[in-house]
C-alpha cells in the first residue's frame, strides 16, 4: 500500500475535470482510483467494482456506471477479466513525465512491472510509458529487450495468439453493463466484508460452487461472525459454510436447520437415555471441511429397560 500520492489541484479544471462535471459518481471514483489503498505508482492495479463500490459508499451500480464514465472520457482502462484499472497519467504525477537513462527509479519500476500479472492493462502502460521512461521492453512482443531471443513463431500461430489477446482485451465492464446488479458472489463478498472479512474474492472457485449448490447469503454471514471472532479470513468462511452444508447433507437435513424429531410419546426407557446422550454432543466446522470438536461425551451401555437408568430418568 501507497503511503502517500500526488494529486493536482488542477484535476477539477483540466480536460476530465471539465468532462465529468455534475457526475458526482465519476468524480468519486476518479479520486477513488488515485488515491486507493489498492492503487500503484504506475497506475496499473488489481481494484475489482466490488472494492470501488464498498470502499466510497456508492451503490454497485453507480460505481460501475461511474467507472463506464471515466473510460469514456480517456480518464482510465479497465480489464473487465482481471478486474485490472490502469489510470492513465497517473504515472506522469507519481512518477514523472520522463526519466533519463541511468536514473535509479528505471530499476526499480522495471522490477515491479517484472511482478505484475500479464494482463492487457500492463501490456498498455508498457506501450505508453516505453521510451519515456527508458524501459527497454520490446513492445511489439512485450518483453524486455534484453531477455533470451526466442524461437520464430510459425505465421499461422501468430495469427492464433494475436487472435487470443484481441478476445482477452477490454476496456469496458461487460458483465456490469448486461445486469447493472452485482453478481450473487459480489453480494455475498459486500455482506460479509461488512462483517470485517477484508480478503474477499467474488471470482474463487469454491464461492461460486457453494451459491450453485444453493447457499445463502445468511449461511455465509454467520460463518464470517465465526470466522471474526476467531480472526480468520475468507477461506475459512468458505470452509464453514462447505462443512455445515455437508453435515446438512449427510442428515438429509437443509443447511442452518438441523434438528430431530422428539420421542414418540410412551418411548422405552433406553431410547430416552439415548436422546439425552445425543444431546450432549455439539458440532463446531472448522476451516478446512468440518473437524468437529465434540464438547461433551456420553456412554450408552445396555441395561434392563424395566429399572430406571439414574441422572436419565427416575
Amino acid at each position: 500500500m501507497r503511503e502517500y500520492g500526488q494529486i493536482s489541484p488542477q484535476f477539477w479544471i483540466g480536460e476530465t475535470g471539465k468532462k465529468i462535471r455534475g457526475n458526482a459518481d465519476a468524480q468519486i471514483i476518479a479520486l477513488y482510483l488515485m488515491t486507493s489503498p489498492h492503487s500503484h505508482m504506475t497506475g496499473v492495479f488489481h481494484c475489482p467494482v466490488l472494492y470501488m463500490s464498498y470502499e466510497t459508499g456508492i451503490p454497485f451500480e453507480g460505481a460501475s456506471k461511474g467507472l463506464r464514465r471515466l473510460i469514456e472520457v480517456g480518464f482510465c482502462e479497465y480489464d473487465d477479466p482481471s478486474e485490472t484499472v490502469f489510470v492513465i497519467k497517473m504515472a506522469m504525477y507519481q512518477i514523472g513525465e520522463s526519466l533519463k537513462q541511468g536514473d535509479n527509479r528505471i530499476a526499480g519500476l522495471k522490477k515491479e512491472l517484472q511482478k505484475m500479472p500479464e494482463t492487457p492493462m500492463k501490456h498498455r502502460f508498457i506501450e505508453i510509458y516505453n521510451n519515456d521512461f527508458c524501459l527497454g521492453f520490446d513492445v511489439k512482443n512485450i518483453s524486455p529487450s534484453e531477455a533470451p531471443s526466442k524461437p520464430l513463431r510459425s505465421q499461422e500461430q501468430e495469427q492464433e495468439q494475436g487472435q487470443e489477446q484481441e478476445q482477452e482485451k477490454t476496456h469496458t465492464v461487460e458483465a456490469t453493463e448486461k445486469t447493472g446488479k452485482p453478481t450473487p458472489a459480489a453480494s455475498v463478498c459486500l455482506e460479509i466484508k461488512k462483517i470485517g472479512i477484508i480478503d474477499i474474492n467474488p471470482a474463487h472457485p469454491k464461492l461460486l460452487m457453494l451459491i450453485e449448490a444453493g447457499a445463502t447469503i445468511d449461511e455465509f454471514m454467520h460463518a464470517a461472525r465465526t470466522a471474526k471472532d476467531k480472526g480468520k479470513g475468507f477461506a475459512y468462511v468458505l470452509g464453514v459454510v462447505n462443512g455445515q452444508r455437508a453435515d446438512a447433507a449427510q442428515l438429509g437435513e437443509k443447511p442452518g436447520k438441523r434438528s430431530r424429531s422428539p420421542p414418540a410419546s410412551g418411548g422405552s426407557r433406553q431410547h430416552l437415555m439415548m436422546e439425552a446422550g445425543r444431546s450432549l454432543f455439539a458440532h463446531r466446522d472448522e476451516e478446512k471441511g468440518h473437524e468437529r470438536e465434540i464438547e461433551g461425551t456420553a456412554e450408552f451401555v445396555e441395561c434392563d429397560t424395566d429399572k430406571p437408568v439414574a441422572g436419565i430418568v427416575d
